[in-house]
């Protein structure tokens, strides 16, 4: 009886340091494409901002900013437990409440800063998800035509808000971030991309790009996440 006892003791251990042998790691994932929207411009609608250093984004202006991460170097399936994202204001006047939404449809980042797309350069603009040089491509329109609500979660579903003035750190760290970084992450959600804009007031409301030349500006995602149990990951630092 006793070896019986010893044994069963040995078995439960093994099965208990099986689950907890996972340990949390920290990472911070690179943006892979940024780019401004501009409903405007000449010819209106038609611009991309995909080389831009800094971007104005204030809706009432008809100017967002948009971002897709990169997530592939996190290997699934994991269990994500914290979420940051940072972006830096440029030129703000006051503090300012800065809202963050889940784009739906895919996109293409771009080269211009604020021009048309070139020839082999295709890329986002604020009519088109991915916009093409004339005889390149069939432009891919947003899902209805142009940027709109139906590209982006609803304002009544609104993942994060955050207060910042200029040269500060605008921190969207909401828990409604945890479950749908985990599923990106898993391959439930395959598009990974997200919009931060300003509501209204004054015009000079900027976010720093990720071609921004003080890289220490530039935006961050922090991921905190525990991968499964007897499952290897890959642990990344990319700026």
């Amino acid at each position: 009886m006793k070896i019986l006892l010893m044994i069963y003791c040995f078995i439960i251990s093994i099965f208990f340091s099986s689950i907890i042998k996972a340990d949390t790691y920290t990472v911070t994932a690179a943006l892979i494409e940024d780019a401004g929207l501009n409903e405007f411009g000449s010819p209106a609608g038609d611009l991309n901002f995909g080389g831009s250093m800094f971007f104005q984004s204030v809706l009432s202006f008809g100017k967002v900013y948009i971002m897709d991460l990169d997530l592939s170097g996190i290997s699934s399936p994991v269990t994500v437990s914290a979420v940051a994202c940072s972006v830096f204001t440029l030129f703000s006047s006051g503090d300012n409440t800065w809202f963050l939404r889940q784009i739906t449809t895919d996109w293409t980042e771009g080269v211009e800063d604020g021009a048309e797309v070139t020839s082999g350069n295709p890329g986002v603009t604020w009519n088109n998800s991915t916009d093409f040089f004339p005889s390149e491509g069939t432009d891919i329109t947003w899902a209805v035509t142009d940027f709109s609500s139906s590209d982006y979660t609803p304002i009544s579903t609104s993942i994060d808000t955050a207060v910042a003035g200029s040269n500060e750190w605008i921190i969207f760290d909401n828990a409604n971030l945890i479950s749908i970084i985990e599923d990106m992450i898993n391959g439930d959600i395959t598009i990974h991309s997200f919009t931060i804009w300003n509501e209204g007031g004054a015009s000079d409301r900027n976010i720093a790009c990720t071609e921004r030349s003080t890289v220490s500006q530039r935006p961050r995602w922090f991921i905190t996440f525990t991968p499964s149990a007897g499952v290897d990951s890959q642990i990344i630092l990319i700026e």
